[in-house]
């Protein structure tokens, strides 16, 4: 899920920047900011949580310590749909901003949340990805559905052309159905076992 994905990050930068901050003073502030922690990272990642630091004893969020949060975060972590937009947070601005996932993500949602970036905005997704599921019909001829990275021009795109996760047949089969035979995958064949009852597919098939 969003949730694991971004606390996955959030604890790998953590780590990083303590390794960093041993050997010099370039330290910053993490925060993560949403209601829910991943079940198997919250140990990681409670003590940046911004919601468990601003709950009270009544268990409400305490809106200026809140803002105060953000306002010193040097990185801010979370999901688009969580992010902290209304009043809590109305004029905090960021000089860049990175965002995940966009050949799933509306247009719309990115451009909420560009609203809070001033100088420069990273987008990184497969523009190639299946598009989220909309429901309400009468939006689909608007393009309501589509995404930045379908949007933007091919000029402006650095693409990734090596796959570490797949094996090399299924990286084959997409590589030349979708991206012209331009990805590669970095493991070798003979070096996967085969699964047991399981067809692999072939080259041309």
């Amino acid at each position: 899920t969003a949730n694991v994905e971004v606390d996955n990050l959030v604890k790998r930068i953590n780590e990083v920047h303590d390794n960093l901050a041993q050997d010099s003073d370039h330290r910053f502030i993490l925060r993560r900011y949403g209601k829910k922690l991943s079940p198997t990272n919250r140990t990681n990642v409670e003590h940046l949580h911004i919601e468990t630091l601003c709950t009270n004893n009544e268990y409400q969020i305490d809106g200026q310590r809140y803002e105060e949060e953000v306002s010193n975060a040097d990185v801010l972590a979370g999901t688009l749909s969580s992010l902290p937009l209304g009043k809590i947070i109305s004029k905090e601005e960021f000089r860049a901003g990175i965002f995940e996932e966009n050949g799933q993500t509306m247009e719309i949602e990115n451009l909420i949340a560009f609203i809070r970036v001033s100088e420069r905005v990273t987008l990184i997704g497969d523009h190639q990805q299946l598009k989220r599921g909309l429901k309400c019909q009468d939006l689909r001829w608007t393009n309501f559905d589509r995404s930045l990275m379908e949007r933007l021009p091919l000029c402006d795109r650095h693409i990734l052309e090596t796959n570490y996760r797949s094996h090399p047949s299924i990286v084959t089969c997409f590589s030349e159905a979708f991206y012209g035979s331009k990805v590669r995958a970095a493991k070798v064949s003979r070096d996967l076992p085969k699964i047991k009852g399981i067809p692999w597919p072939k080259h041309g098939e």
